[in-house]
Formats: structure tokens, sequence, C-alpha cells
């Protein structure tokens, strides 16, 4: 797919899982030519090409296989690309003009519904939904109209690449018939992180003689786990009493390359959300908590109203978290500065 092609036809770039297609890229000169040879149709979205391609995969499984799917949508996501049958439907039902952000918006999440409904099927089908670990969530907040989205964040505050809880907090919902029981809700903070330290912790129960990696080598002499996430399970067998054994720290995204990293963070502990930047986290005046189980909204910062010794102590362990995430980062991610003599 040339840059040409992405200006002229942008509404069609979500088409298709186009990491699949590269291959076909040297011998192609446009999409249409791509989606040909792959035997796609245009105007396929992409969970619906993607849900084609689980149902391809789970059928050549045998059943005796285990498997894991990550199946990642493009949908919901600017550009809206909505199947024409059920926009028409969405716009009669919602009385919304033809063709319009809304319509394609809701449009794209009925299709995401759809194919997570056939997979669904599709794992009952054969016979292994009883056994099956599903997990539905989103990676991030909405889109809003403010920022050319047509999403909302309900009653939070904030939005896609912020960390108020309109840009973090996401619905997650986990199914597994023979280990979790049904039409349970859980109030308890828990990130994307904590899903493959559940499935760490899955394997290693199924296969105690398994030898899981969960740190990375930096060159210094591990002392403990550095899994960021923390297992699940234990929260899915008792979701009542379960607490998380550590806090969790979501850092802001960083939109241009002169920002620091992790300046900007968030830290939750149990019901209390702490938002810092770094360097300044033991200053209560320009940093913000909030009690999330009664302001949700994040409407009422009680940095400066809460017990100060508490508050110190938030502050404290915010900071470290927070220098040890730079520390990571700066040993794992960034390439070392080469010199020429």
């Amino acid at each position: 797919m040339t840059m040409a092609d992405v200006r002229t036809n942008f509404k069609r770039y979500f088409e298709c899982d186009m990491m699949e297609l590269q291959h076909l890229q040297e011998n192609a000169t446009d999409t249409t030519t791509l989606l040909k040879k792959a035997g796609i149709a245009r105007g396929t979205v992409a969970c619906e090409y993607l849900g084609a391609k689980f149902k391809e995969f789970i059928s050549s499984t045998p059943p005796s296989v285990p498997i894991l799917a990550l199946v990642f949508f493009s949908e919901v996501h600017v550009p809206f690309v909505a199947d024409p049958v059920r926009r028409a439907e969405v716009e009669r039902f919602h009385k919304l003009p033809a063709n319009s952000r809304r319509a394609n918006y809701i449009s794209s999440l009925e299709n995401v519904d759809h194919v997570v409904g056939d997979i669904r099927r599709l794992l009952k089908h054969h016979g292994r939904a009883e056994d099956t670990l599903f997990i539905f969530t989103s990676d991030n907040g909405p889109e809003t109209r403010r920022t050319g989205g047509a999403g909302s964040p309900g009653p939070l505050r904030g939005w896609k690449r912020t960390i108020l809880e309109g840009g973090v907090r996401v619905p997650a919902v986990v199914e597994w018939p023979r280990r979790i029981h049904e039409n349970v809700q859980v109030k308890q903070v828990t990130a994307h992180a904590d899903f493959r330290a559940t499935v760490a912790d899955l394997l290693k129960q199924e296969n105690p003689d398994l030898n899981i990696t969960t740190g990375v080598d930096d060159g210094r002499k591990a002392t403990r786990d550095v899994m960021d996430g923390v297992s699940l399970l234990p929260l899915f067998q008792s979701p009542d009493t379960w607490r998380r054994a550590r806090e969790l720290v979501i850092c802001e995204y960083q939109i241009s390359s002169d920002r620091r990293v992790c300046d900007k963070f968030a830290m939750y502990v149990d019901d209390l959300k702490f938002i810092a930047t770094r360097g300044k986290e033991l200053s209560p005046q320009g940093n913000q908590l909030f009690n999330l189980s009664a302001d949700i909204g994040e409407r009422k910062n009680i940095a400066t109203t809460r017990d100060p010794k508490l508050y110190r102590s938030l502050a404290m362990r915010a900071k470290s978290l927070a220098n040890d995430i730079v520390r990571s980062y700066t040993s794992r991610c960034r390439r070392p500065t080469t010199t020429h003599s």
C-alpha cells in the first residue's frame, strides 16, 4: 500500500489485516489488486475479516490441541468503516442523518459485537467454550467529538490519551464457564498487563515443570519477578475479597518526543487515585488525589484536604515507582548512543 493510496482512499485503510498482505505488495500496485489477490471483497471491514480468519484457525485445529488466539480489531476507531446494510438499519433506528459520523460509529460498534458473538458461537460449536478463558476489552477511552471521534466517556472526565478515567477506564468482560461464576461485577482496578501475568500463572498451574521467564535481562542480576501485572486467577476465584497485591501505575501517553518518559502518571491504591508530575510528587499543590469510590468523575481533588501523612506516603511510593519505570525504560528500550572518533 502506497502513501498515495492511503491519502486517496483513507477510509479503506482499516479494511483488512495489512500485515498479512505485505508479502503481496511486491506484485501489486494498488490496494484493489492486493485485496483481490487475498480473496477479500472490497468493503470488508477489519473485524469481519479477522472473524473469518479465526473461524479458519479454529476449524483447522484439533479439539485436543490447546489454543491461544489474540484478535485485535481496528474498530471502533477513526476513520469509522461501517457495513452499508447495518448502517442503514442504525440510521433508521436512531433517526440519524445518512452516512453521518454518529451512524458510522454505532454501525462500527455493532460490527464488533456481531463478530465477537460469532467467535463465542464458534468456541461452543467446537466444544471449547467451557474450558476457554475468554477476555473482551478495549485499549483506551474514546475519541470524543472534541478529538474528531464520536464516542463518549459518559460521567468520566477525560478522553483517549489522558490518564483521567475517561482515557483509561474501559469495560472488560471475562468468561470462563468452568472456573468463573456468572453475572459477577468486579469493581477493583485491573489492567491489560494483568492478562499476561494471568496466563503465565495459568500455565504454571497446568504445567508445574514449565519454566516461564517473567522478566527481561537488562544486564543486572534479577532479584525479583519484574512482571508488571498481577495474576487475576485469585480474583476469578474470590471476587469479593480479592485485593490487588501491588500498586498500578499508568503513564500519560507521550505525544511529543521532547517530553520525558512518564512525565505525568497516575497511581492506583485501592479506591485512591494519585496523579502527579514526575519530580514534583511530594507537593500537594499541582497534583491530584481522588477517591474513585465516591468520585468516579474525578471532580473533587482531595490532595490538600486529606491527611498529610497519607498524602506523603502515597507520594513517596509514587515517586519510587515512577523512577523505577524510567530506569527500566532507559535500560531496555532506549538504544545506546553511538559515537565515532
